[in-house]
């Protein structure tokens, strides 16, 4: 077994080094450790091309005043989602959706004029009552489809009556 000398890491009050002693194998285990580490956490900002986008959402011609649509990768990667406000949405490129082909989901929520507890929230917090009205062949089920391109993106939604 061969014995390779580490320098001290610490020292004792006394002033006095401490003396650490590692084999060969256990100083190349920590090595390649880190470096798995490093190679999973990355060392700047990696992942995917984004894109920026946005647009506009309406259903049956008037705008969906409150919901989400979601960018899917179709060739994996993180999910895009936006909130939809009055209508319209937008995503910065750091937030985007992917280069390439994305399927496309869309939520609109419609306010049921009542309160209700809501979970995630604290205990005895009321939040408005919702109703997602959007049918499921066009959210879960969705079939509509974009290409995302490099630069900024403008998709725009107008979704028929099923």
């Amino acid at each position: 077994m061969h014995f390779m000398k580490i320098k001290p890491t610490s020292v004792l009050a006394s002033g006095t080094g401490v003396k650490l002693w590692a084999t060969a194998g256990q100083v190349l285990a920590v090595a390649v450790l880190t470096l798995s580490l490093l190679s999973v956490t990355g060392c700047g900002e990696g992942g995917p091309a984004r894109a920026g986008i946005q647009g506009t959402v309406t259903w049956q011609g008037s705008p969906i005043e409150n919901g989400k649509i979601s960018f899917i990768p179709q060739n994996g990667g993180p999910e895009a989602v936006a909130t939809i406000v009055g209508g319209k949405y937008q995503l910065s490129e750091s937030e985007g959706p992917v280069l390439g082909a994305n399927r496309i989901a869309i939520m609109g929520l419609r306010n049921l004029g009542s309160q209700e507890a809501g979970p995630p929230h604290p205990p005895g917090t009321m939040i408005e009552a919702t109703q997602q009205f959007i049918p499921n062949e066009y959210n879960n089920s969705s079939k509509l489809e974009t290409e995302i391109q490099a630069g900024e993106n403008t998709y725009d939604v107008a979704l028929p009556k099923s």
